[in-house]
Parts: structure tokens; sequence; C-alpha cells
């Protein structure tokens, strides 16, 4: 099965960690099994839709993720 794999600076605004590979089902829906934001997860799946298959996600309070899809 697909997955996305995720890091983010949410620990340490100096420093991107791995937070994890959720799954990715047939329809493009990531499994909600880490704690980031909807936000994030929203924007991926609007990525993934326009066929994209990396990316990052800003967000207002100066954290951000960077996204790969790994099909």
């Amino acid at each position: 099965m697909a997955s996305i794999r995720i890091t983010g600076n949410t620990r340490n605004p100096n420093k991107m960690e791995w937070l994890g590979a959720p799954e990715l089902d047939e329809t493009g829906q990531i499994e909600r099994s880490l704690e980031i934001p909807e936000e994030v997860y929203l924007a991926i799946e609007r990525g993934l839709a326009k066929g994209e298959v990396e990316g990052m996600v800003y967000l207002r309070d100066g954290t951000h993720y960077q996204w790969f899809a790994d099909r």
C-alpha cells in the first residue's frame, strides 16, 4: 500500500524531524494517524489530487511540513 512520508519542524524551528508515514488509500485519502494539524493533511491531499508527488506545507505559526508520496 502507498504511504506519505512526512517530516516537520514541530519541536525545533531549526530542525526537520521524521514524523511518520501514514498510509494512503486508492481514493487519495491519508490515514489520520499522526498528531499533525488537519490542515496539513488537507493540503497534502490537494497536492496529490493535482498530481504532485512531493511538497511543503507552511503554517502561519512558522511550522512547516515536507511530504513525499511513496507509491
